[in-house]
């Protein structure tokens, strides 16, 4: 499977066969997708529809308002969930925490699976969220604050 992960619509030629990810904060939802909705899509038949028309959207933010926003653009938006625990170190920079803390019994095996798949090499911390989080022993990324932690 091919992956680009780009910063403008202008980079990339769209088709049928694309899926725009949008992974931002919700409040930088409506500006991305008014960028990329109207963009051209070129159909298998040689035809040409939009973006917002021709291809999904999948939503990553972070809250529900995200999908609502996208429909006002998109006919087709799909609305995920990511969970992977990581520290933003810069602009487009960020630092993958190894362990991953158990949330359900059912999600016991999968999150540290998908990681390894991924090829970051990632344990089972068998714990909630907040030990895991607080726990001292714990890597912390340190540094200066970024444009968006602002």
């Amino acid at each position: 499977m091919s992956r680009y992960v780009i910063g403008d619509p202008g980079e990339i030629e769209l088709t049928a066969d694309d899926v725009l990810v949008l992974a931002t904060k919700t409040q930088d939802v409506d500006p991305v997708i008014a960028q990329w909705a109207p963009r051209p899509v070129r159909l298998a038949d040689g035809t040409a529809t939009t973006a917002g028309s021709g291809i999904p959207v999948l939503t990553l933010p972070n809250g529900l308002e995200a999908e609502r926003i996208a429909l006002r653009r998109f006919t087709s938006v799909i609305g995920g969930v990511l969970w992977l625990p990581a520290s933003y170190v810069r602009a487009g920079e960020v630092d993958l925490l190894a362990t991953v803390p158990q949330r359900r019994p059912d999600d016991v095996l999968i999150d540290p699976v998908a990681l390894r798949v991924a090829g970051i090499d990632a344990a089972l911390h068998p714990g909630s969220w907040s030990a895991w989080s607080g726990d001292p022993r714990r890597p912390v990324a340190t540094g200066q604050a970024g444009p968006a932690d602002g």
